[in-house]
């Protein structure tokens, strides 16, 4: 009885491994699906990237001149605050989406590589990201020359918290 039931396990397994591999084969995927794939994921990512910068940077409001007359910042000080905390708070409203853009475009360009096909070229996004990237950073060192008693009265305001304007607003100080 024993035999008997061992033959009949083996012989279920055996067709259940033969139905699994015709199943697996069913779903195989070329490489070309793949790729596209993942290039759509990039153009999805890409627009939702589009959208967010058009939300974090069109339309944006100046702060006026009587609300920050309370700091006791030189012109150049305050500039260079401006221009960093706009700055700042624009990369934060856009930091999400990104990351999901360049992890997406990531992906694709490993996938790429993994098949041999033609890696993407540097897309228009990424060379806004990078190019201007060492202007940032020097933007950030000026910023934190400025006295950290100062940069924390300005830093916790809630106006230079959200997106605004830096040359509008510059051009309103008359800086």
């Amino acid at each position: 009885m024993a035999v008997k039931l061992s033959k009949l396990l083996f012989v279920i397994l055996l067709f259940s491994n033969l139905s699994c591999a015709v199943n697996a084969k069913d779903f195989e995927v070329s490489r070309s699906e793949i790729i596209s794939h993942a290039k759509e994921k990039v153009n999805h990512s890409q627009k939702e990237l589009d959208e967010t910068i058009a939300k974090c940077r069109d339309n944006l409001p100046f702060i006026e001149k009587q609300k920050i007359n309370n700091y006791d910042l030189s012109n150049e000080e305050l500039f260079t605050a401006l221009f960093y905390l706009s700055d700042k708070a624009i990369t934060e409203c856009e930091k999400i989406t990104w990351g999901s853009y360049i992890f997406e475009l990531s992906v694709l360009r490993s996938i790429e590589k993994h098949y041999s096909s033609p890696v993407t070229k540097t897309t228009d996004h990424e060379k806004l990201l990078l190019n201007n990237y060492w202007r940032k950073i020097k933007l950030e060192l000026e910023y934190l020359n400025i006295d950290q008693p100062k940069r924390a009265l300005i830093e916790n305001d809630d106006l230079f918290k959200k997106p605004f304007d830096a040359v509008m607003t510059a051009k309103k100080l008359g800086i």
